[in-house]
């Protein structure tokens, strides 16, 4: 239903370039890393333009791989005017730049990996990533995708209230109380479908997906050949016990054509 048309990913070192970094860093990869085991790793982000006044955001998700054992705190802000370059220059305290971040604008607060943003309207948006390890090791951040604008459900009202919207930001922001509910489900149902897919589950997931169809010896397939294998599983299966089905299974496995030769005495 929702129509997300619009993303930014930071996936990249240049992408965090003019951020504030405390106690975490980027590697060549793109990853954002903490430094310190069991220390709190704060990353301030730059102004995030949309390119559009009065933008309503949709959504930011944060990768990373063993969310369960990670502390995250998310604070996101967003205002028209991209201002206060002095917050990321000087020498100010991490709590300093928090605390200036909080007098000047009211964020949403979120405590997990991800979090709907549509009662958040501006054309440029800030984000506060906190992170760490429950466990004796570095966390990881893979990367960070935030989605714009929100499709908003006054368009699924009859034409009478999506006229004067300037008017409307009332009622914007009281059908979004409800609106927060339905994409939080449909987000979760979707999210859940990617890891059935062999082409996007989690390596995690990918276990699972292969106990769920009692595939034989394939601990030692590499990841890429088994992903393939259990996306034709369906068209393999309804040939078991043929010619056709045998070469298909055994080119799976190999990754390589093969052909079954017959033979009669």
């Amino acid at each position: 239903m929702a129509l997300q048309n619009k993303f930014i990913v930071l996936n990249k070192e240049d992408d965090y370039d003019k951020g504030v970094f405390d106690r975490c860093k980027v590697n060549d990869h793109g990853h954002l890393l903490q430094e310190e085991v069991f220390k709190l790793a704060t990353y301030i982000s730059p102004p995030i333009d949309s390119l559009e006044w009065d933008t309503w955001w949709s959504k930011i998700v944060v990768n990373i791989p063993e969310v369960n054992s990670t502390f995250i705190r998310l604070k996101v802000y967003t205002s028209n005017k991209a201002f206060h370059q002095h917050l990321y220059e000087g020498s100010y305290t991490i709590e300093e730049r928090l605390s200036l971040l909080d007098q000047i604008m009211d964020p949403i607060e979120i405590n997990c990996d991800r979090g709907l943003l549509n009662r958040l309207k501006g054309r440029y948006l800030w984000f506060v990533l906190q992170f760490k390890s429950n466990h004796q090791h570095l966390a990881v951040v893979e990367d960070i995708k935030i989605e714009f604008p929100v499709d908003s459900f006054i368009r699924y009202f009859p034409a009478i209230y999506a006229k004067n919207l300037d008017e409307q930001d009332f009622f914007f922001r009281f059908i979004s109380i409800f609106q927060d509910i339905y994409m939080e489900i449909e987000t979760a149902i979707d999210d859940k479908f990617l890891d059935y897919d062999p082409y996007t589950a989690t390596s995690k997931e990918l276990g699972k997906l292969v106990e769920l169809i009692n595939f034989q010896e394939v601990g030692s397939i590499e990841e890429l050949r088994l992903r393939k294998l259990l996306a034709s599983f369906d068209e393999i299966i309804k040939l078991k016990g043929t010619r056709l089905g045998i070469e298909k299974l055994t080119c799976a496995f190999l990754d390589r054509q093969c052909q079954v030769i017959e033979s009669y005495k």
